[in-house]
């Protein structure tokens, strides 16, 4: 029997699919996206480093006569100028897209001085263009990983799935962080060295990218340096010959070189990093200078964290990604398999992040859907979990693998319709914030009208396009009722290009509906999700179409 090759078919339809479903969301920014993305337009609009001016947008800053007093906010401090504190990678490559915007009405340069204002245009076009992209890449990336170890199409296609769309990725995808890039990253880099073993491919041009991407991702993301270092461990023993040893380092030296670049720039030294900078005093108690990212090494692992990021509904992952539960299983399959390397340097790379959660203060993510310091391991999990399919191949395991697909569809879909950000004195988010705010009720903790609940239920929800055709559907139709004309017009009356309605919905009751559901409380929220949910209907079903039926012999 011969393996028949890859189709790209299946795999593009889904990253199409995953994008256009990103593209669907225009999330609100908060201090965590807007510290990047004020980097990402100084460095564009003012060539600088620095985000004087835009300070107010990432932080709660007040000015008096000793300077600045940060109480709260994602923002460093260092002689007289502010910085983003965090990895500046996703701003860089934001602002590779923010400066191939067109210059028109909406997409002008970021003003400074200002408060926050809770949309720009450019936010939805920097984000969709880094995150989202990230995020739809990795899907296809994660397709072509599990058919290489040996896994049928439809496996391979469920498996993206259930990253893009099936997990708390499909949040993120919507929102101006670093996660998912550094997966994309992590997740290429683990591939690249697989085709190099199984495929038997092009050893220095897989080494050059395989150095560039492990070079990068501590660029994106401080802490993925750990993972980042086990790839390259694992490259020495994948690539072996000198020359291609030598290719990979510089490729990784190319990569790290531009975080080492912006530390000199903007920190005084290469190895000086913005959390030693840290302004905020609610997040000085975590970052400091002889412990910038907050790692407390002198302690031992809480392990009592693993229910909390595994299990219990707060932050755990089963609960957001319930296809990931097929990981273990998927790492027995490889084990049996003598994917060892593989394996090994997958479970190092994700043990990696689980411990840096069990030693980390701030390990719960603040506000959040799912394990947030877990997400960059999302790729490599669902690979492990497709990989289950090497050899469980029946098409019988098709619908129960779809069933936990579609269940965490459902749930990230109910998390990110909602701002999918949810603070950590929630224990139960899924039904005290996601359930009511469908319902069109607002979450409370802590009494009626408690701060938080409001905040959860209403300031950091979305906008997104269902939402506004549905506002301007309902706009017009309370304007072409305006003065009771029309009132009440049943089947067959039309008059004037008038919306003609069934017997049983009067007029006046379709437009009290679509009112309603324009609004920021509404229990027919469910309505403005339908042309995602078309779509959805169209191009999944080809996506495993295009699935070949049989091997070739």
């Amino acid at each position: 029997m011969v393996r028949e090759r890859p189709r790209r078919a299946p795999g593009i339809v889904l990253m199409l699919t995953c994008l256009a479903s990103y593209a669907f969301f225009w999330q609100s920014r908060d201090w965590n996206s807007a510290s990047r993305l004020m980097l990402t337009y100084a460095l564009v609009d003012r060539r600088s480093l620095s985000i004087d001016g835009f300070e107010r947008q990432c932080a709660d800053v007040e000015y008096g006569a000793d300077g600045p007093l940060v109480r709260g906010g994602d923002i460093a401090y260092r002689e007289g100028h502010f910085y983003s504190d965090k990895a500046p990678g996703l701003s860089f490559f934001g602002a590779i897209v923010y400066a191939i915007l067109p210059q028109r009405d909406g997409i002008k340069p970021h003003p400074i001085d200002r408060d926050a204002v809770p949309y720009w245009a450019a936010d939805y076009w920097v984000t969709l263009g880094t995150s989202g992209l990230a995020t739809a890449l990795a899907a296809y990336i994660v397709y072509r990983f599990v058919l290489l170890l040996g896994a049928p199409c439809w496996a391979a296609v469920t498996a993206g799935l259930a990253y893009g769309l099936g997990s708390p990725a499909f949040v993120y995808g919507t929102l101006f962080y670093g996660h998912n890039l550094t997966g994309l990253f992590l997740v290429t880099a683990l591939y690249t060295l697989a085709r190099t073993l199984i495929a038997r491919s092009s050893p220095l041009s897989n080494a050059l990218l395989c150095g560039l991407l492990v070079g990068l991702v501590p660029v994106v993301e401080y802490p993925a340096a750990l993972a980042s270092a086990a790839l390259a461990v694992a490259a020495l023993f994948v690539f072996r010959r000198l020359s291609a040893v030598l290719v990979f380092a510089y490729g990784a030296v190319m990569g790290a070189s531009l975080l080492l670049a912006y530390n000199y720039k903007a920190f005084g030294s290469p190895f000086t990093l913005s959390y030693e900078y840290e302004a905020s005093r609610m997040f000085q108690e975590v970052h400091s200078p002889d412990k910038p990212l907050g790692i407390r090494l002198d302690e031992p692992p809480d392990w009592k964290r693993l229910p909390e990021l595994f299990w219990k509904q707060r932050r755990g992952l089963l609960w957001y990604a319930p296809f990931f539960a097929l990981a273990t299983v998927g790492a027995v399959v490889l084990l049996f398999s003598r994917f060892w390397g593989i394996l090994v340097t997958a479970l190092v790379a994700v043990g990696a992040f689980i411990w840096v959660n069990l030693v980390y203060p701030a390990w719960d993510g603040g506000w959040c859907t799912g394990p947030r310091l877990l997400t960059a391991t999302y790729p490599i999990l669902a690979v492990l979990a497709g990989g289950t399919f090497r050899l469980l191949r029946s098409r019988w395991l098709v619908l129960p693998a779809m069933v936990l697909v579609l269940v965490g569809v459902g749930v990230n879909l109910g998390c990110v319709a909602v701002g999918g950000r949810f603070p950590p004195v929630f224990d139960r988010p899924l039904e005290q914030v996601v359930l009511p705010r469908w319902r069109g009720e607002q979450p409370t903790e802590g009494g009626e009208g408690s701060v938080l609940g409001m905040l959860a239920g209403g300031a950091q929800f979305e906008r997104n396009l269902g939402h506004m055709l549905i506002g301007r559907l309902a706009e017009q139709l309370s304007e072409a009722g305006a003065g009771g004309e029309g009132a009440g017009r049943q089947e067959g009356e039309a008059d004037g290009g008038h919306v003609s309605f069934p017997a049983w919905l009067s007029e006046d009751r379709v437009k009290e509906i679509l009112v309603d559901a324009s609004g920021s409380w509404s229990r027919y929220r469910a309505i403005e999700f339908v042309p995602l949910l078309l779509l959805w209907a169209i191009l999944l079903p080809v996506a495993f179409r295009f699935c070949p039926h049989r091997r070739r012999a």
